[in-house]
């Protein structure tokens, strides 16, 4: 869980993937639906793609992973 702020960021860097989630209440630049204000986020990382999760299934995210799933 975390509580954006105005200016604020969260990086999570998954081998060659960065994902970032802002203050604006975005992650990668798409509109996170937070009634509360907090993200719970639940990141799935396997081979070939990373799953980004949010707000209990509000927002969904696949995203294919460059690095092909090497180990990180």
């Amino acid at each position: 869980t975390w509580t954006p702020s105005p200016g604020s960021s969260l990086l999570l860097r998954l081998g060659a993937e960065t994902v970032r989630a802002d203050g604006a209440e975005t992650i990668q630049g798409r509109t996170v639906k937070s009634p509360d204000g907090r993200m719970r986020l639940r990141v799935l990382v396997d081979r070939p793609l990373i799953e980004i999760i949010a707000n209990g299934g509000a927002f969904y995210l696949p995203m294919p992973r460059k690095d092909a799933g090497e180990d990180f």
